[in-house]
């Protein structure tokens, strides 16, 4: 039978430089979101910059949410990963965005028929000219 250990030599047991490696690549992998701006205006309390970061379309693809925008338009946005596939250019927060029916049944109501497109992305998906 083993005999018992005492806690130091169970401490000293441990594989310290395998822990050390992990916990390298855990900072690797955090440091990114904590330099984030919206990370770090919310952590400070800054509610106003924090209401203007939201309204750039690249928040609501990277967060998921918006309040300025409807549900479709930010679960579209998450999809598309903030591009627009007519033309594949990511979306400025001065963009007109309009959302396509790629089957072009307007009926058909669902994610997988929906394509968020910037305005004349989508005057061209239909053939119109501006006149």
């Amino acid at each position: 039978m083993a005999e018992a250990q005492t806690p130091t030599e169970d401490w000293q047991a441990l594989p310290w430089k395998q822990f050390q490696r992990n916990v390298y690549r855990l900072q690797k992998r955090i440091l990114p979101f904590a330099q984030d701006k919206f990370y770090q205006a919310e952590r400070r309390g800054d509610y106003q910059r924090v209401r203007n970061l939201q309204r750039l379309p690249y928040w609501a693809t990277r967060l998921g949410r918006n309040p300025e925008l409807p549900r479709r338009v930010t679960t579209l946005l998450q999809r598309q990963i903030g591009s627009c596939p007519h033309c594949g250019l990511r979306f400025m927060a001065t963009d007109v965005l309009e959302v396509h029916h790629l089957d072009g049944n307007h009926r058909n109501n669902r994610y997988s028929n929906w394509a968020l497109l910037h305005g004349h992305c989508h005057d061209q998906a239909h053939g119109t000219r501006f006149r």
